[in-house]
């Protein structure tokens, strides 16, 4: 069994300004425990627990889904929670159709090869914390990087605890396209 994800991952540049963002909130906050920087990325569906016999179908799930569009671009937003106790801290990506497209058609085909995964509404978000206490109106008050990411690629990610710290790492990548 392998924890699984579809994601789009960043650039070491994209990652370290993301990283940047990161600090600036958590000085803002009380407390948290922060994402490190190589495990920022953008969940598109999570799937949780799977065994290794179903690596084929989700391979060609990722092929499909990633000829369905054309390479895009997204900009940053703003910063949100959410959670049982609006502890889980993230920022926020302007709308994208594209992405959406994307997210929707990697749903859809889940849903056609009868594989369990979220159904709840895609919402663009990239989680920077978690067990965060933050003041709301210093929340508001921070202002987004101007930060705009190209994709290229989206990807299979296994979720792993290794020495008590969780890693990600592609299982397969594709190019979109």
């Amino acid at each position: 069994m392998r924890r699984l994800f579809f994601a789009i991952e960043f650039s070491r540049l994209v990652r370290d300004s993301l990283h940047q963002a990161l600090r600036q909130l958590a000085d803002l906050a009380d407390q948290g425990r922060w994402v490190r920087s190589d495990n920022l990325h953008l969940t598109l569906q999570f799937l949780g627990d799977m065994p290794d016999d179903q690596l084929d179908v989700l391979r060609l799930i990722l092929k499909q889904s990633a000829e369905f569009v054309a390479p895009f671009s997204l900009v940053v937003g703003p910063a949100g929670t959410f959670g049982r106790k609006n502890d889980i801290l993230w920022i926020g990506l302007l709308p994208s159709a594209d992405l959406d497209q994307l997210a929707g058609q990697l749903s859809s085909l889940l849903s056609d090869h009868h594989l369990r995964h979220e159904s709840r509404e895609f919402s663009a978000h990239i989680t920077i914390g978690r067990n965060v206490q933050i003041d709301p109106d210093r929340l508001s008050a921070w202002k987004p990087p101007d930060l705009k990411i190209q994709v290229g690629a989206v990807s299979l990610m296994e979720s792993r605890l290794v020495d008590g710290r969780r890693q990600y790492r592609a299982v397969f990548r594709q190019p979109i396209g």
